[in-house]
């Protein structure tokens, strides 16, 4: 009964720290980034070596059993219809949302780090000197050529985590 709910929520919280991950990565490359990226990566690095279970149940001490402010345990209020309707929809967020937030923490930076790697290889690339030199836009070089580039062992390592998701 709970597979159906466990890649449903592994499947969408990998997608959402995917795309944080690999965003936030590229821009840590950037001279001009922001400084708080900067100040949080530490953080989110330390987070990362740390399993999703355990960052779990820190976050229900923390946020169920603490400070009351999420649910315990299930995957919706038992009593409540299961249908899709908004009520339901909106409980079952509202349950998801310690677990997500959990296995988002903890594999954000793996996702930051790679895509980092990665952009500060391409950068040192010989089309991005070209590109340099042609006058090209700093973004157009950012988004066009270091990133697009950067992308594609991106994109391998999410297919390999959603193989993972459904087999393991």
């Amino acid at each position: 009964r709970s597979l159906p709910w466990t890649i449903v929520l592994l499947g969408v919280t990998t997608l959402f720290a995917w795309l944080l991950g690999t965003f936030l990565g590229a821009l840590l490359t950037q001279q001009n980034a922001p400084r708080i990226l900067r100040f949080i990566l530490a953080p989110i690095l330390t987070l990362s070596a740390i399993p999703y279970y355990l960052i779990g149940l820190i976050l229900l001490f923390i946020f169920a059993f603490t400070l009351k402010l999420f649910p315990i345990g299930e995957a919706y209020t038992p009593g409540l219809t299961m249908d899709w309707s908004w009520e339901f929809v909106i409980n079952v967020l509202y349950h998801a949302v310690l677990p997500a937030f959990s296995i988002i923490l903890a594999s954000i930076g793996f996702w930051m780090l790679g895509m980092r790697g990665m952009m500060v290889t391409n950068m040192g690339e010989d089309y991005m000197l070209l590109a340099d030199a042609k006058g090209l836009k700093t973004t157009r070089i950012f988004f066009r050529y270091a990133m697009r580039n950067a992308m594609l062992p991106q994109f391998t390592g999410l297919a390999l985590n959603f193989g993972q998701i459904v087999s393991g």
